[in-house]
């Protein structure tokens, strides 16, 4: 489970611990909403830079790695001297025995501070394992974990794929949910920004049309009725056989989302980018969508 925080709740201001200290905090949130416990805690590792390390280009081959004391509401009891120490590609990684109904397993937890690796694979990471499963992807799908108690004030959206998978990668992902269609919409251009060797002339087309829109706030005001847009892009995932919930946009199944993510595209988001932004057009061309999916 990979997981992007709203930017005013990720932690800009403070020490290098302190940072970490409150996304640990939301991390406890985090494994409660999704019914995990904290039976005990294995390891806690600090792998942080120098200051001396001041170049956003150069290339670390020792950073520190320090033991830290964190007990099992993952507060952590070791004082350091951080003052020299840098939130630049550092990370925090927890390791302990977690128990899902009567399941235990064990979980590592990833923190990531600033850098290129927390673009890849989030703010937060949660991997699980035991002898009867590899990944919470796979967790996910043994125990039907509801994953919209996951979708707190702090949250903008997650995706839940193997632990390997980059942040965007659709070939792999399970499960996406956002709080809100600004966000997801936000998730979707990164999706869209990602492509790959796998790219379709669906996904080309909308490239070509999202490369016509200055910014994110540009494409959002052209979704003139949010609730015919959520009630599209369900359709177009579900005619693919996969799972959407409503309240929040939150869509799952038991394979990747790409098949349902080239629908989507086709019936919602070209239609959506249209080289004709008035609302009847859109109207129009979503309603179209609409008849042709029931």
């Amino acid at each position: 489970m990979k997981v992007i925080l709203k930017s005013q709740y990720y932690p800009f201001f403070g020490s290098v611990l302190d940072k970490y200290q409150k996304l640990l905090e939301f991390s406890s949130k985090l494994l409660a909403n999704l019914s995990i416990n904290i039976e005990e805690i294995y390891t806690a590792k600090l792998s942080v830079l120098d200051r001396s390390y001041y170049s956003p280009v150069v290339k670390v081959l020792n950073p520190h790695v320090i033991t830290l004391a964190i007990d099992k509401n993952l507060e952590i009891k070791t004082k350091i001297r951080d003052e020299n120490f840098i939130w630049r590609e550092s990370y925090l990684r927890v390791e302990f025995l977690g128990k899902i109904e009567e399941e235990e397993a064990i979980l590592v937890l990833t923190i990531r501070g600033s850098g290129q690796e927390r673009k890849k694979y989030g703010d937060v990471e949660l991997y699980a394992y035991n002898s009867n499963f590899d990944g919470f992807d796979k967790l996910f799908i043994r125990h039907k974990i509801n994953i919209e108690k996951a979708l707190t004030e702090e949250v903008k959206y997650f995706v839940i794929a193997p632990l390997s998978s980059l942040m965007y990668d659709l070939s792999r992902i399970i499960a996406i949910s956002a709080s809100d269609v600004r966000s997801f919409l936000a998730l979707v251009t990164r999706f869209l920004r990602g492509l790959s060797t796998r790219e379709n002339i669906i996904e080309k087309a909308a490239v070509s049309k999202l490369n016509s829109f200055l910014n994110l706030s540009t494409l959002y005001a052209k979704v003139y009725n949010q609730e015919k847009f959520v009630k599209a892009t369900f359709n177009a995932f579900r005619e693919k056989g996969y799972v959407t919930k409503a309240g929040s946009i939150t869509i799952y199944g038991d394979k990747p989302l790409y098949e349902g993510y080239i629908n989507f595209l086709e019936k919602v988001i070209i239609p959506l980018m249209s080289d004709f932004p008035s609302q009847d057009d859109f109207e129009k061309r979503l309603e179209k969508g609409l008849n042709t999916l029931s």
